[in-house]
């Protein structure tokens, strides 16, 4: 007869465990123990044993059973991972371990050993259980420094909320990171929703018309007169906050001026704003030109109030070089491109109108 001494059984698998990661848990269980004979001399050799899991201590029902060949045993030590070999019709990973199991030895022609030795769960098993109690779709679990703990699942719109070294973690509605956004291209109103404090405001005005051209086809030749570009309009950008509605101005693009024997500059762009938080004036219009002469580009227009004022780009010059009535170089001025693509300067008339600039925006983030 021999007898077996437990040195150690280390549980690995837990379905617990698999809270954080069920493929990169092993189902396996560490065992290790000490085989003597009768007389308590340590065995040495290779021995086949059998390995069986039941889930009471006498009788019950057999859950499990695995074969293990040529077990090397040194100074009667021995070590197997059960659930590395199973006889057939038997599965370790089924085993749901979530009540008590009782493990039988046998080796070689020998009887079963008596009595069954009782599985245990390390601690950490033991939490990590705990963890599938608490656990639903869509919960958090955290450690609050003594025990896991459920924090369940937060409401549709809601983060998880870290409230520094030693405190635990909540559910909130994030402030300061904007989830809207509404977007001004005329002027209005812009309503305040309940709740909301505090919005992040982007400010940009009307583009300045482009200045008109010269014109005129005498009997010898033709007069030329080259218009100034429009100047961009001028950009803010706050943070404001708010108790009630705002009054939302959107500055309109300026005229082009008029071309022709004629010629007149460029209309300014409107001024944008969010009630009296922040604004952005528009950019200057472009001059209007004189026979066998360019233009001045017109002023960007500049911003307000805001934590960000930035000014418009100016419109280039409308040009002309001309010898003896020979015209080498006719350039109408471009009008300045705007901040976000709006409030952009007219182009200035080449011998005609100029064209008008473009209406600037507002942007509310919320």
């Amino acid at each position: 007869m021999r007898k077996l001494i437990l040195v150690s059984v280390l549980l690995f698998l837990i379905c617990g465990l698999w809270v954080f990661s069920h493929a990169a848990v092993p189902h396996l269980i560490n065992y290790q123990g000490r085989l003597t004979d009768k007389s308590s001399t340590p065995l040495n050799g290779l021995y086949n044993i059998t390995f069986r899991i039941y889930d009471a201590e006498a009788a019950g029902n057999l859950l499990w059973q695995g074969t293990y060949n040529s077990v090397s045993i040194t100074k009667g030590i021995f070590n197997i991972l059960l659930g590395d070999a199973s006889d057939t019709g038997f599965n370790f990973s089924e085993l749901a371990f979530d009540k008590p199991y009782w493990l039988e030895i046998k080796v070689g022609t020998d009887a079963p050993m008596t009595p069954r030795q009782r599985i245990t769960a390390s601690g950490y098993a033991i939490s990590a259980e705990n963890l599938v109690m608490l656990a639903q779709q869509g919960d958090i679990i955290f450690f609050d420094g003594s025990n896991w703990v459920k924090l369940g699942a937060g409401a549709a719109g809601q983060a998880l909320k870290t409230q520094g070294l030693g405190a635990n973690p909540k559910w909130d509605f994030l402030s300061g990171i904007p989830s809207n956004m509404q977007v001004f291209t005329s002027s209005g109103t812009w309503t305040k929703p309940a709740g909301v404090t505090k919005v992040l405001v982007k400010v940009i005005g009307g583009g300045g018309g482009g200045g008109g051209g010269y014109y005129y086809s005498g009997p010898s030749q033709q007069n030329w007169g080259m218009g100034g570009g429009g100047g961009s309009g001028g950009y803010a950008e706050e943070i404001c906050t708010v108790t009630d509605n705002v009054s939302i101005t959107v500055g309109a693009g300026g005229a082009g001026g008029a071309g022709g024997q004629s010629t007149t500059a460029g209309g300014t762009g409107g001024t944008s704003s969010f009630g009296s938080f922040c604004s952005a004036t528009g950019g200057s219009g472009g001059g209007n030109s004189r026979i066998h002469s360019g233009a001045n580009g017109g002023a960007g227009g500049e911003g307000s109030s805001g934590a960000i004022n930035s000014k418009g780009f100016r419109g280039l010059d409308g040009l002309i070089d001309e010898v003896s009535g020979v015209y080498n170089t006719l350039r109408l001025g471009e009008g300045a491109i705007g901040h976000l693509g709006y409030g952009n300067g007219g182009n200035g008339g080449g011998g005609g109108y100029g064209t008008a600039g473009t209406a600037g925006l507002v942007i509310v983030y919320y």
